[in-house]
């Protein structure tokens, strides 16, 4: 059963559910300042996620100093608003729209010191419109407003101390970051430079009389850092294996012969050619497959070389073993290093005292005729190669096929 509703001669506490407040600007501007100061800046950096350091400790006591003083504030305003004939009511928080979080506690003290400063404008433009009937509410709202001034008194020079260290700071690790950068590509640059001129030094031909012995040109090369910054990939794989070299005791190839040395042209074939346990070591780690396969075939050509020819027959006696016709051009265009080394070694051979193929037509009618020597022929087939030998392209077999060919029908 339901009491009919009875009119009373009371006033009723009732909350204006219409727009009825923002036609008047006091209570519009109070509404604006309590929300401003219960959702104040000071305490949205405690209620965020700043980027905090230690250094920050005074600054941030200095924000809850002022956050006490708000939360005072916002009790004296809702006062005044009662006082009014409303309700406080805080609205949403005046900043939403803004991005605060991640920021630095100086940056977001400069954001508190600025809206500091726009709430004493406002406290200033309300007190200059305000009821003279109501003196009250007046000497309340003049309080906050001088208790506002001496915040920001107080906090201006904490945030001015606090951003210059920021900014100190910042300074400092730019300019560790500039000099660290500086000093890494001064180093990368000494580093190409100093690759430069050992690649440099290492193509230059040794000066006449001036070659220094391998055991003392080598330990220099071999010391050179494999790893150094600025090098390329060719470089450092010769320096690695240059170095491997150095460890095993192994001679560089390429380096200076020692001044005491005769020349090649003077000397025996056999004086010449190295020793098989002077040759480099087919099974040094590093190496290609390309340089292990040519090393093997050195040390079988150097354990199948024929005799040495008797140091005390004359080099002029000796009849020549292949005709200069019979040879191949060790300067014949399109032909590899390794092919021209190989003709100017048989050419020199032929004229150190190999014998001879045959008779020359300039002998006289009346010399003997030299006895038939079945060794030349074994010889030429030696020196013109083996085409079965592992790791060659099939134009060069075919060449050793047939220069052996043509050796044979001779």
């Amino acid at each position: 059963m339901s009491v009919p509703f009875a009119p009373t001669d009371s006033p009723i506490d009732a909350v204006h559910l219409t727009s009825a407040v923002s036609h008047d600007a006091i209570r519009a501007r109070l509404d604006a300042l309590l929300t401003r100061t219960f959702y104040s800046g000071a305490g949205y950096v405690f209620e965020s996620d700043p980027h905090v350091v230690a250094e920050d400790d005074a600054l941030l006591q200095a924000f809850a100093t002022v956050r006490e003083g708000d939360r005072r504030h916002s009790h004296l305003l809702g006062t005044v608003i009662q006082n009014r004939g409303g309700v406080p009511q805080p609205g949403v928080f005046p900043w939403w729209d803004l991005d605060l979080n991640y920021l630095t506690v100086p940056t977001l003290g400069r954001f508190v010191l600025d809206s500091m400063r726009e709430e004493i404008g406002l406290y200033e433009q309300l007190l200059a419109v305000w009821p003279v009937n109501d003196p009250s509410s007046k000497a309340t709202l003049a309080w906050i407003h001088s208790d506002k001034v001496h915040q920001v008194a107080d906090l201006a020079p904490v945030v001015a101390e606090a951003i210059a260290r920021e900014a100190a700071t910042n300074k400092s690790a730019i300019e560790a970051v500039k000099k660290a950068r500086t000093a890494r590509l001064a180093k990368e640059k000494a580093a190409a430079e100093a690759a430069k001129k050992a690649k440099a030094a290492g193509a230059a031909k040794p000066v006449a009389g001036a070659a220094k012995p391998a055991a003392v040109a080598a330990p220099s090369a071999a010391n050179l850092d494999p790893n150094e910054p600025g090098i390329s990939k060719k470089e450092k794989g010769r320096r690695a294996v240059m170095r491997l070299r150095a460890q095993h005791g192994i001679a560089t190839p390429g380096a200076p012969a020692p001044a005491a040395a005769a020349p090649a042209a003077a000397a025996p074939v056999a004086a010449a050619a190295p020793a098989g346990a002077d040759l480099p070591d087919p099974n040094e780690p590093g190496i290609s497959p390309k340089e292990k396969a040519r090393r093997q075939m050195l040390k079988m050509r150097a354990a199948s070389a024929p005799a040495a020819a008797p140091a005390a027959a004359p080099v002029a006696a000796a009849p020549p073993a292949v005709a200069a016709a019979e040879l191949l051009d060790p300067n014949e265009a399109g032909i590899s290093p390794k092919e021209k080394a190989k003709r100017q070694m048989l050419k020199m051979r032929a004229a150190a005292g190999a014998p001879a193929v045959a008779v020359p037509a300039s002998a006289p009618a009346d010399a003997p005729t030299p006895p038939p020597v079945a060794a030349p022929v074994a010889a030429v087939l030696e020196d013109l190669g083996d085409p079965d030998e592992p790791g060659l392209s099939p134009k060069e077999k075919a060449r050793r096929k047939v220069a052996r060919m043509r050796a044979q029908q001779k």
